[in-house]
Order: C-alpha cells, then structure tokens, then sequence
C-alpha cells in the first residue's frame, strides 16, 4: 500500500496525462484558423473543441475529430499515449510527414480516417496492433511502399480505403482473411499483379475499386459472383479476358458497374440486363465486339456508355436496344462513339428521355438523315454526331435545343443552310460543322450565341457576305474558322473586334480587304 502524498501524485498524474499529450500534440500544429484556441489550461480539456472524453473514465479521451480545421503541420507522437483512444479523424487538413509509430499503441482504436491531407512515408508496421480497427482510411495522402500483408490481420475491418496515395507491389491476398470487409478501394495507386483470387471470399464485400492502376491479368469470376456487390470499379488497369455470360444474375444489387479503359474483348452478355439496379453502366475503351444486346436498354442507368469498343449495328434491329432504352426516364448521358454502329440515323433516339444531357454517337458509320425530332431532347447540353455519313439537312428543330452548350456536326454529307434557328442556342459555346456540303448564307442569327468561343465550318459551300453580327462575339477566343467556302465581299472593319480569338482563319474569301490584320 502506497503512502498518501505517492498516491495523490499518481491521481494527479493520470488526470492531466490525457490534456499534456493533447498539448503536445497542438504543439506540432500551425492552427492559423484558430480551431484550436480552446486548447488551453483555463478550459476542461474534455470541453476543448474536437475532443470527447469517456463517460466512465472522465478524464480519458475516446474521440479526436478535426476534419477540415485548416491544421498545418505534423501528427505527434503524443498521440500515442492517448490510450483510451476509440475514433481520430483528422481528414482534409494540411498534415504532413509521417504516421507516428506511436499510433501502435492504441489498442482501442476502432476508427482511424488520416484522408486528404499530405502524409507520406509507409505505414507503420505498428499500426498491426490496432486490432480493433473498423474503418482504415489514409486515402488521398502520399504514401509510398507496398499495402503490408499484415492488413489481412485487421480482422474487424469493415472498410479499406487507401485511393490516391503512391501504393506499389501487388494487392496483398491476405485481404481475403477480413470476412467482415465492406468497402476496398485501392484506387489510383501503382499497384501492379493480378487481383488475388482471395477477394472472392468476401462474403461482405459492397465496394470494390481497384481503378486507375497497373493490374494484369483476367478478373477473378468469384467477383462476378458477389451478390452484395453495389460499386465494382476496375477502371484503367490491364485487365484481359471476356465477361461471364451470367453476371447480370449474379450482380443484383450492382449500382456502379465500371470496366473502361481495360482490354476486356468478347461480347457484351445478355444477362447484364438482370442487373436492374445499376445506376452507372461505363464499359468503354475496351474491345468487346458483336451487337449490343437489345435487353440491355431494359436497364435504366444514369450513365450509359459504351465507347471506343468494336461494337457493331447494320440494320434498324440492331439499334433495338434503344427502344427499350427510350423508356427510362432516369438516362441523362449516352455515349456510343467510336464503334462500328452503322445503318441509317436512328429515329427513336428523338423518343429518349428528356432528362438526356449528353449524346454520343460519333465515328461511326451512321448514315441517313438526323430526325427532325431531335428538338425533343430539350435539355441536351452536348449533341456529338461527327464522323459519320450522315446526309440531308441540318433539321430547323435543332433550335428547340436552347440548353445545348457543345454541337458537333463536323465530317459528315450534311447539306442545305444552317437552319436559322441556331440563334435560339444562346447558351452554345462550341459550334462545328466543317467537312460538310453546307450551303446558302450564314444566317444573321449567329450573332444572338453571345456565349460562343469556338465557330468552325471549313470547307462547306457556304456563300455571300459573311454576317456583321458575327464580329460582335466578343466571346470568340479559341477558333474562328470560315475558310474554304464561297464567301465573298469585303471583311468588316468590325473584324478588329475579336481580339481575343486565337485561330481566325478567312482565307479565300473573294475580298479585297482581306489583307486585313488584328
């Protein structure tokens, strides 16, 4: 038994134990934004902003919460001494230098969130003992070495989140040992090696992003087989190999479903249409050829995309996916350029939703004229139809368009004038139709697209004088393209206006003013 005076200093001791490794934790921090003025001695420090302390033990602290204070500086090793420590979350700050190894001796620690700031270094080895961990997440820092095998040993974790940091070596299999792991993101790292097969023992898993690394090999078809999986992000990687023809039915809970810029090949399966709750649907950049199954358009994702592929259409049937599509009130954007879709210009794309912001379908083979009823697509923001064989005229409809900020018609056998009603696209700020067969003269109403820096429509057989309004655009700063057509009269004075403009380009126009200089 210890003598009293002993015994009050040891009270004392563990009282202020907790308050003097929080000051010494300030003491490492610029605190320009003042969030930390309450850390003082005049003040409990359980009272101090940002920390909680327990209820049973009132003068230990369980919970540091920072997030988006302004911090500068480092993190102390006196956190380490803050035993009592269940929850730190200093994300987005400006933190720099390394993980404490004192952060190891935190044994309670459930709940660890270091994101967005500038940390580096490698993970500490110590950070095995903190066994408790729930939530890991250091993403958006800079942390180099490999992802330790040892993470497999943070049995309780639910989710691993290390996007954005510089990551190498491989995925560690060990990762297949967290049955309770939900969410794992290792995006936008240098990870390189296949995708262990172990992660297909993740009865639990919901997120999965292995996105923008340099990963080989096939996917694991354990993956496919993941009904818990709602977000499964392979984005940019290597990855080879065909999709399983039954992923739809063993995916029913998909909702972000992204394989892009890989070198998956094969068809697209039918079944993926079983994936009825997918709201995000990209497979583009990849090399999956054959037609595009007309149950696909039975999904009604936000987001469809199926670019740069080797997907074909030659008649009206295999452009029957978009019929089911047209019935999805949800789709803002449909991208489908570069493929090898052809057969004429497909009407029922004037019946999709009017929810549609962005329509894709350039370089492709697509002939035929553009329907008239492209004007019911009121709140397109990007109408990209170049690079095909598209003939006839441009519809006047096109001007009920008036949300429309980007129309590229370019390259294409488009005939007729430019429908007058192009005025009515006031918020337009690209304009491209040159390699066309255009003809007529440039309508006066080009002068109303006040918010326009890019006019291109080279080599057409546009005709007459070119419109006065349009030297008042002062918006013009990119291109200003008129050439190789059949202008003639002289060149405005008013020319001088478009100082800002960096490519103007009016040759051969009949003119003699056309020595004309800004």
């Amino acid at each position: 038994m210890c003598q009293p005076n002993i015994c009050e200093s040891i009270v004392h001791f563990n009282k202020t134990a907790d308050m003097e490794a929080l000051l010494a934790f300030k003491v490492k921090l610029d605190d320009s934004s003042n969030e930390l003025n309450s850390w003082n001695q005049s003040t409990q420090f359980c009272k101090w902003v940002g920390v909680t302390c327990s209820s049973r033990h009132p003068d230990r602290v369980v919970a540091l919460d920072l997030p988006q204070t302004g911090l500068v500086g480092s993190i102390s090793p006196s956190i380490g001494n803050l035993t009592f420590l269940r929850r730190i979350n200093l994300t987005a700050n400006n933190l720099y230098g390394e993980i404490p190894f004192s952060i190891g001796l935190l044994h309670r620690l459930e709940y660890l969130s270091l994101k967005t700031n500038y940390l580096g270094g490698k993970i500490p080895v110590s950070l095995r003992n903190c066994t408790k961990l729930v939530v890991l997440d250091l993403g958006k820092n800079k942390f180099i070495g490999e992802i330790p095998s040892w993470v497999g040993s943070l049995y309780m974790l639910k989710n691993l989140n290390l996007p954005s940091n510089n990551f190498t070596g491989l995925i560690p299999s060990s990762v297949g040992n967290i049955s309770s792991l939900s969410l794992f993101n290792v995006a936008s790292n240098y990870l390189q090696g296949k995708i262990p097969e172990e992660l297909g023992m993740l009865d639990m898993l919901q997120f999965f992003q292995v996105a923008v690394n340099n990963l080989t090999g096939t996917i694991p078809y354990s993956l496919y087989n993941k009904s818990s999986l709602t977000v499964f992000n392979i984005v940019q990687n290597y990855l080879i190999g065909s999709l399983p023809d039954n992923i739809g039915n063993n995916l029913p809970n998909i909702e972000y479903l992204h394989l892009g810029l890989n070198f998956l090949t094969g068809p697209i399966p039918s079944s993926l249409s079983n994936a009825s709750t997918v709201s995000y649907l990209d497979l583009a950049y990849n090399n999956f050829n054959g037609q595009i199954p007309s149950e696909l358009g039975k999904l009604c994702p936000t987001h469809f995309s199926l670019q740069y592929n080797q997907l074909e259409a030659t008649k009206d049937q295999d452009w029957e996916f978009l019929r089911y599509l047209s019935n999805c009130s949800n789709l803002q954007e449909l991208i489908l350029n570069n493929n090898k879709l052809g057969g004429t210009f497909p009407n029922i794309v004037a019946s999709l939703s009017t929810n549609l912001q962005l329509l894709y379908l350039k370089d492709n083979y697509i002939s035929g004229q553009i329907s008239h009823g492209i004007g019911n697509l009121v709140n397109l923001e990007t109408l990209n139809l170049y690079s095909n064989s598209l003939t006839g005229a441009i519809p006047e409809s096109v001007g009920k368009l008036t949300q429309l900020k980007i129309l590229r018609l370019h390259e294409n056998y488009l005939s007729g004038p430019i429908p007058f009603s192009i005025g009515n696209l006031t918020q337009l700020t690209t304009l491209e139709m040159y390699n066309n067969k255009l003809d007529g003269q440039m309508p006066e109403s080009l002068g109303n697209l006040q918010q326009l820096n890019w006019l291109n429509l080279f080599n057409n057989s546009l005709n007459g004088t070119l419109p006065e309004t349009i030297f008042n655009l002062s918006s013009l700063s990119v291109t200003f393209d008129v050439s190789d057509n059949l202008l003639s009269g002289k060149i405005p004075m008013e020319v001088g206006h478009l100082t800002k403009v960096a490519n103007l380009v009016l040759d051969q126009i009949t003119s003699s003013a056309n020595y004309l200089k800004l």
